[in-house]
């Protein structure tokens, strides 16, 4: 713990120093930061990675960072206004339930527009679906099981037809990396259909309804978007032209940028946003943090953490390791040193502020007499395996972080079980994790793109496991599938709840993961914004639509 709190005390002198130099002249920092009229139309973003950020194509982009370039442009049939409501019409202006589920019938809204200028219609909705399914990269997972076809009624009607009845279609359609509509004719002139691989072309500029078109686009570096000149929503007054988005993977240099006025947002973890809350009062810097609503409440929040015990591999192989792991973890300090109060115990894999959340999931406890005896249960190759030493690669900045690791490895040192730390980048973090047999731990983000509790239990799928997926804990089987599918197709909420409870209980009884935190709303990419920025509206969902759309900058 002592070379924990080192660390700890190391990184923040280091940040300190930083700020010490801006206040005092040195670095460039020049007078302090004002508005700047000559920049009123266009907002400069700062955001880390997240694995890679080079594909704005609705059919074929995979990584978190990419799905939130993709909402920018795209939009889709429905919508969440918030995690606690139904989903809305959005593109389409209703739809219908009809053979019990199996078939749902959209009208769409009609004189919608592409960026190209040529007109949204059932053609196109049914272009883009059928696109996804040819190509099979992309974000598919979620209609594997379910989906069969898409019908043209007519040039404003489209029919879906499933394989089996779901109560969660309107919800699965809210994704725009599940349905993003895009222009069948810039395609087909773009390179068309391109099997098994993305469209070169297509991944780098854009052609749908939203309110941006894609200026530039640098892989991993910057993107760059300009508005919509056709855009159905309209485009008045004080709404902003272009919107600049640098990815700066150092939390420091995010920093840096944002109080030298060079970016009017920058994303910042829980790890720092207590300092900067400090920096912010004492030197009276024109910057403010998102983290609650109107009314003073927390923001919801979809977003998880946890780290995948793989079931295929040992020493992770043997339940009575997988156990000893769950005790080894200390979870209350994690949230308190690490995340600095930005999160609470994850409760199974359905957020509290999602449909069908367990708040009686039976939580693990921190343990370590308890974690040594489960160890000390193991069979003779995992216990070798736990003597010898094996790999944990984490990925900067992403579920652990530097000092939860380095927490984690030390309190496994306590019960005699050596585990060797590597930071990786998110490149090979998806390389060593998209292929089988995988690692012994594997850290993992799930963010939901929509709040049905039917999102959240892909991961526990066989369907997802890698090279579909990535990250998985190989748990599960035939019986857990069709658990997962039960409850997807049960005909009510009250019987789509006690599925989830069930699978919630296996997961705890199966020892699948050490279930880290759920995220507080307030750890999201727009939570740090100088005080010109006007016009953020949260939403948890990644599947809400523009979210620069209605932010503009006034002092």
């Amino acid at each position: 713990m002592k070379r924990i709190r080192n660390a700890v005390r190391r990184s923040s002198i280091l940040l300190f120093a930083i700020v010490a130099m801006l206040a005092s002249g040195q670095a460039g920092a020049g007078p302090a930061v004002t508005f700047n009229p000559q920049l009123a139309d266009t907002l400069r973003v700062a955001w880390s990675r997240i694995g890679p950020t080079d594909n704005v194509d609705p059919q074929t982009a995979r990584s978190v960072t990419n799905w939130r370039l993709v909402m920018e442009a795209y939009e889709t049939l429905t919508y969440y206004p918030d995690p606690t409501a139904e989903p809305q019409p959005f593109l389409a202006e209703s739809w219908r339930r009809l053979e019990g589920g199996r078939v749902w019938e959209f009208k769409l809204k009609r004189g919608i527009r592409f960026s190209t200028g040529n007109e949204m219609t059932a053609e196109a909705v049914k272009y883009s679906i059928d696109r996804a399914m040819r190509i099979g990269i992309g974000s598919i997972f979620p209609l594997e099981g379910i989906y069969d076809r898409t019908e043209v009624v007519d040039r404003y009607t489209v029919r879906f037809h499933l394989e089996s009845s779901t109560l969660a279609w309107p919800a699965i359609l809210a994704n725009p990396v599940i349905l993003g509509i895009i222009d069948p004719d810039y395609v087909e002139k773009n390179g068309g259909i391109q099997i098994g691989r993305a469209n070169p072309v297509v991944s780098r500029t854009s052609a749908g309804t939203g309110p941006w078109v894609v200026e530039e686009i640098r892989p991993n570096e910057r993107i760059q978007y300009r508005r919509n000149p056709n855009y159905w929503r309209g485009w008045q007054a004080p709404y902003l032209e272009r919107v600049a988005i640098q990815i700066v993977p150092e939390e420091s240099t995010r920093l840096l940028l944002l109080e030298r006025g060079d970016v009017d947002i920058a994303e910042v973890s829980g790890l720092s946003l207590p300092e900067l809350k400090n920096r912010i009062r004492a030197n009276s810097l024109p910057i403010r943090v998102i983290e609650n609503d109107a009314r003073g409440r927390p923001l919801p929040s979809l977003g998880l953490f946890w780290v995948n015990l793989n079931h295929g591999v040992l020493p992770t192989s043997d339940i009575n390791v997988r156990r000893g792991l769950r005790h080894s973890f200390n979870y209350e300090q994690f949230l308190s040193r690490v995340m600095n109060g930005y999160g609470v115990r994850m409760r199974g894999l359905v957020p509290s502020a999602a449909p069908c959340a367990d708040k009686t999931y039976q939580l693990p406890q921190f343990d370590l007499v308890r974690a040594k005896r489960f160890f000390d249960e193991a069979s003779p190759a995992a216990q070798q395996v736990l003597r010898q030493g094996f790999v944990f690669r984490f990925q900067t900045n992403y579920v652990l972080q530097r000092e939860g690791a380095l927490m984690w490895q030390a309190d496994l040192a306590r019960v005699g079980v050596n585990v060797r730390l590597e930071e990786v980048d998110a490149s090979t973090w998806l390389q060593t994790t998209r292929t089988r047999p995988g690692q012994p731990l594997s850290e993992a983000r799930w963010t939901g793109s929509y709040p049905d509790p039917e999102y959240f239990m892909h991961p526990i799928r066989t369907g997802y496991w890698p090279p579909t997926g990535f990250g998985s804990a190989y748990a599960g089987g035939p019986e857990i599938d069709g658990l997962i599918q039960a409850a997807r197709t049960a005909g009510t909420w009250e019987r789509r709840c006690e599925f989830y409870k069930r699978l919630s209980n296996w997961l705890n009884e199966d020892a699948t993961f050490v279930e880290v935190s759920e995220l507080h709303g307030g750890i999201h990419p727009f939570n740090v914004q100088a005080n010109w920025v006007r016009g953020f509206v949260h939403n948890p969902a990644t599947t809400s639509p523009s979210v620069f759309y209605p932010m503009f900058k006034r002092q």
